[in-house]
């Protein structure tokens, strides 16, 4: 099954996606520009981050079934959040594109914070993310 990837100029609170990525730094608080996707889900970011349960350390998850559009959000962790760089985003997006395989979705939504982006412009960060799928055998749309 391949995974096909998008461009999307759209606010994460209203992705509509079997899952939805979200890429983040090393203790992280719950980002200004996730607020309202928090309120979405009714404050499931906020608690999971809160919790202690994820941390945004390097290559970690956490999944998450909340109200709202997207069926499932996948918490990815970057690391040091000032040390992410276009390779931290790189593999925060392939750690994103293998678990959606894992986990059957066909579709992923991908969103990297304009917080979490530390170093990385936005459109190094947009073809950082793409990059990973040439070696993963996806495709693009």
């Amino acid at each position: 099954m391949s995974l096909t990837t998008k461009v999307l100029d759209t606010a994460p609170e209203t992705c509509e996606a079997p899952l939805l990525a979200l890429l983040l730094g090393k203790d992280a608080a719950l980002p200004a520009s996730l607020q309202a996707l928090d309120a979405r889900t009714g404050g499931a970011l906020a608690r999971v981050l809160a919790s202690g349960t994820f941390a945004g350390k390097r290559d970690e998850t956490a999944l998450l079934y909340p109200e709202g559009p997207a069926r499932r959000i996948l918490l990815v962790g970057l690391g040091k959040g000032a040390d992410v760089d276009r390779a931290a985003v790189r593999r925060g997006a392939a750690v994103a594109a293998k678990r959606a395989r894992v986990l059957g979705a066909a579709t992923v939504a991908l969103h990297l914070p304009k917080e979490a982006r530390a170093l990385v412009s936005p459109a190094d960060a947009a073809q950082a993310t793409a990059e990973p799928q040439a070696d993963a055998g996806f495709t693009d749309a």
